[in-house]
């Protein structure tokens, strides 16, 4: 059993280019601490013991020849191929969730962990509540081109191996849907704050 202080601890996850971004920032001036997985996922790709189990396990091609990652070639691997990317997260997860776990022990603040694979890697099992993101998949697919600078095909290629809107509907406690305008998400986002901390 993991040992866990008494604060409330929220799963934000969802769709990617669904604004889960912005949804944080309300949150946190909502009062919440942000943990953001992607963050600390780019660390662990730092971490010498995962990249000699990454280089063992996956493919050397994904390192440079100083030993480092090698960024644009692995996420062109594991974007376009399930099984590489499923490998890849069972190597970098137990990692990720270690980090996960010294933080929330060290907070003293309700906190919200920023996880676009929350129930991939099972952190979804220490979350008192979860909130899923979600949005039209062409809307999606334009915030991804424009964040990311890639085409429409490779955005669309992304999306389709993620999760759809009827897992996250099925699976989270909210749902915030992002397919209007700003001032909409703030209210929605709002909302389930006051929901979250039994106001409304």
């Amino acid at each position: 059993m993991i040992n866990l202080p008494n604060i409330m601890i929220v799963g934000l996850t969802g769709i990617s280019g669904a604004g889960k971004s912005t949804v944080c920032g309300i949150l946190r001036k909502g009062g919440f601490e942000i943990i953001d997985c992607d963050g600390i996922a780019r660390d662990v790709a730092d971490n010498r013991r995962f990249l000699s189990e990454l280089q063992t396990r996956f493919n050397a091609d994904v390192l440079n020849a100083d030993g480092t990652l090698n960024r644009a070639e692995t996420a062109r691997l594991i974007f376009n191929d399930k099984g590489k990317l499923h490998l890849y997260n069972s190597i970098i997860f137990p990692y990720i969730i270690y980090d996960i776990i010294g933080r929330i022990r060290s907070s003293a603040k309700d906190t919200v962990l920023d996880a676009p694979t929350l129930f991939d890697c099972g952190i979804d099992m220490i979350c008192n509540k979860i909130i899923g993101v979600i949005s039209n998949r062409e809307i999606c697919a334009k915030r991804i081109m424009l964040r990311d600078r890639i085409t429409e095909e490779k955005a669309l290629e992304r999306l389709s191996i993620q999760e759809n809107e009827d897992f996250f509907k099925t699976n989270c406690d909210y749902i915030i849907e992002n397919n209007g305008e700003l001032s909409e998400l703030v209210s929605i986002t709002e909302n389930t704050v006051n929901k979250l901390k039994g106001l409304t």
